[in-house]
């Protein structure tokens, strides 16, 4: 999730930091239930956000695999569907080779904002943000933003935060946490 552009200034509050462990740990295979009820698209009106969402896994380095387009979000397709229980994950460019990504104003989400999530099914389903935080990417962890099981909680994830140029990254990431309503 790099680029050479300046990030806006977020007024997000910072998060404790969670434990890290690489995105390999535990991954599984999606069942046929799983594939059928994926979520395909995220919308955020308050912000404008309104993408499509394909499944996505992990890449070479372990970590979740980002999109390859600015306009395009990932779900952990390893996680949960939006909805079930334990902490579904999508996550989206803030910007991208010089283009705006579909997350680039989430640290402007607000609690209780609404989030809609379409699925493969054509269901939809309403979620509510209860919290936007802003987290040294280190502490981005797979046992606490990505779960399995427990309270049903959709994460909603982008890059955020002092850029770092010398690696071309952000340092942070805003991490936006919803539930079903």
């Amino acid at each position: 999730m790099s680029t050479t552009t300046t990030a806006p200034a977020t007024t997000a509050t910072t998060i404790a930091p969670i434990v890290t462990h690489d995105a390999r740990v535990g991954v599984g295979v999606l069942t046929p239930a799983a594939e059928a009820d994926a979520p395909v698209r995220v919308e955020v009106p308050s912000i404008g956000a309104d993408g499509s969402v394909r499944p996505g896994g992990v890449d070479a380095g372990g970590g979740l695999e980002i999109p390859g387009d600015a306009k395009e979000l990932v779900w952990w397709k390893y996680g949960p569907a939006p909805g079930e229980p334990g902490s579904a994950v999508i996550a989206g460019h803030l910007d991208w080779k010089h283009v705006l990504g579909v997350f680039n104003r989430l640290a402007d989400t607000q609690p209780g904002d609404i989030v809609t999530v379409t699925y493969a099914s054509g269901r939809t389903q309403a979620f509510v943000v209860d919290t936007v935080g802003l987290v040294d990417k280190p502490a981005v962890a797979v046992d606490g933003t990505f779960t399995r099981d427990g309270e049903a909680v959709l994460r909603l994830v982008t890059c955020g935060g002092d850029f770092d140029y010398g690696v071309h990254h952000y340092k942070s990431n805003v991490v936006v946490t919803a539930h079903p309503i």
